[in-house]
């Protein structure tokens, strides 16, 4: 319910805290990017968020990235060691 019109989640993680009421309309409409290979969120999360967004009549997109990780607008995630973590910069996702 909260007076914006639109939000934006990079690499963001889409689990549904439970402190947040169920019942609140969702006014804004939600653009969300997610790199393809970010474990933060897994499948199954992806499609948990789906299933909410579609259930509560959100105006919603996802935008998909592939060969991307999670982090993938922070420059400094380029070492191997946060690669294999699944933190990884992406300048062509930017």
């Amino acid at each position: 319910g909260a007076p914006v019109r639109g939000v934006v989640s990079f690499h963001g993680i889409l689990d549904s805290p439970p402190e947040l009421s169920q019942e609140a309309p969702v006014r804004a409409k939600v653009l969300v990017c997610h790199g393809r290979c970010d474990r933060c969120s897994p499948p199954e999360a992806i499609e948990a968020f789906v299933q909410e967004m579609e259930a509560r009549g959100v105006d919603w997109q996802m935008h998909t990235y592939g060969d991307t990780f999670h982090a993938f607008t922070r420059p400094e995630k380029t070492a191997p060691a946060d690669r294999e973590a699944g933190y990884f910069f992406n300048a062509a996702a930017e």
